[in-house]
Parts: C-alpha cells; structure tokens; sequence
C-alpha cells in the first residue's frame, strides 16, 4: 500500500465531514484512511460510521495530546508513505495524489506547498524548492502538504509528546541533521482552513523553539544562527547602516568567518548524525 492518510478528530464534526468528503473524491485509490478520534461527544462518531466503507480503521478515546494521537496512528498504518490530514484539512483537487504519486521515488519525505483558506481570502504558502536548516530556523513545511516514509516515523519513535505545539517542526529539524532526504513537489497539496487562526499561542511555540533548538542543534549553532538573523535584520530595516558594515573589510572578514563556522559546524553534526543513524 503507497500511502496512510491520518485524520485526526476532537470535537470539530464539521471539520472531520470537509476531511470525509474531500478523501472521499479523491481518484487515487492505493491508500487507507485512519481516523484517530479522542473520544468527541459532538457528532463526529455519526460521521466516521457514516463514511466507515473508507475508514480501514477508526478508534474513539482519550489521548495525551495531537502527538500522543499522530503516534497511534503511525502505529496502525501500513502504508508505505504516511500523511497527517486533520479535521478540517482538504486535498486541493481529486487528483493531486496521482500527480504527487505519478513516478517511483525514494525520498524519505515529500513535501509541497499548501493554500491557506481565510474568511475572505486565500494565500498560497510555497514551501523552499531545497529545505535547509537555515529555512527552519525562522519557518517549517506543514504536515498537511508532507509524506513521510512509515519506515523513518517508526525508527525515529514517532513524534515527541512532550512537546504540545512543534514536535513535527522538531522532527524536521533532526531530519535535516540526518541528511535524509526530501523531495519538493511544486504542487498545491492541501487546503488548510485559516479563519479564525490564533497567535495567541506564539509565546508558547518561541518557548518550545527554543528549547528543541537547545536539545538539537550543536552547540554555539543557535547563537550563530542569531548572530545571522540580527545581520540580515540590518540589512533589511537599517539599510545605512548596513552599508556603513559592507564597506568596512574587518567587519564583512568577522560576518563571513561566522558563515564559514556556522556551515563547517552544521556539516560536521550531519555527517556524525549520518554514521550514528547507519
């Protein structure tokens, strides 16, 4: 079986029949549908016995979290590509997973660009054509637009449930570290509904940010990559004063050499992740 599709459902009946109905028009047909349910009392379970002639396996109860449901249905899956298409989220078109799905591959993880739905309006989030860790620093890939071998979510013990909000941005980081390999798709994948989305959380991902980085990253490597932030923040807003920095040589000899130490740090770490994962 080529893919997984994962839905998971707390609560958000309409979300889960936009998910139903969007799987349910899909033309390729070499995939199963899991539904993770965390026990909703609306009427979500109407909905999944409703459309169980697509649902190759379903469960309703309590959970520990989005990450402690995504991992139950890793452990179910059989597919050889997983997917996490949550209540709410769309393929963009009937066809898509044909395009994505058209040749044979070997990446370890494809990904995409995904289309976020506002109440009046739409924006089309377009994912890097070569992922980086420079790229993850500031920004991450959506799950909903992303298929991960089964194999690399079991050996890599699933997502980290400890983490409440960035433990798929966390996976990627240590991906990217493993010199895995990604494969971008210059398609729309999916359908994400934005209305209504909140920053009210945005303390609480910087907080965990910070943290993984912490636990992932070499150390000095954050505050390398700091260093860089700042230096691109002048360029940007302080546009005098960042000419003032380009002309003067012991400056531009000081950003270059944190450049070459920072790629020579990073290479170092992947190449030992890389021996370490063999």
């Amino acid at each position: 079986m080529k893919l997984s599709i994962i839905t998971i459902n707390y609560n958000n009946a309409s979300g889960l029949l936009k998910t139903a109905r969007s799987i349910a028009s899909l033309t390729f047909n070499d995939y199963e549908w899991l539904v993770i349910d965390g026990g909703s009392i609306d009427s979500s379970l109407q909905i999944i016995k409703e459309y169980n002639h697509l649902i190759s396996y379903s469960c309703s109860e309590p959970d520990n979290g989005i990450y402690n449901a995504m991992n139950k249905g890793i452990t179910k899956s059989k597919g050889e590509y997983l997917i996490f298409m949550n209540s709410g989220d769309c393929f963009y078109s009937p066809d898509i997973l044909d395009m994505v799905f058209l040749g044979k591959t070997d990446s370890d993880i494809l990904y995409g660009n995904i289309l976020y739905v506002y109440k009046d309006r739409e924006e089309l989030k377009k994912a890097p054509s070569e992922l980086t860790l420079r790229f993850l620093y500031e920004y991450t890939i959506y799950h909903q637009a992303s298929f991960i071998k089964r194999t690399l979510l079991i050996a890599s013990e699933g997502y980290d449930e400890k983490l409440k909000i960035v433990s798929d941005w966390k996976m990627w980081l240590i991906w990217i570290l493993q010199n895995r390999k990604f494969q971008y798709i210059n398609k729309i994948i999916c359908r994400f509904d934005a209305y209504g989305i909140s920053t009210d959380n945005e303390a609480a991902v910087s907080t965990e940010r910070i943290k993984v980085f912490e636990e992932v990253l070499p150390p000095g490597v954050k505050e390398l990559f700091d260093e860089i932030y700042a230096y691109e923040a002048i360029i940007h807003y302080q546009p005098q004063l960042f000419w003032q920095i380009h002309t003067n040589k012991w400056m531009c000899k000081f950003i270059n050499g944190i450049m070459k130490v920072l790629a020579l740090v990073i290479n170092s770490q992947s190449i030992k992740l890389k021996i370490n994962n063999e």
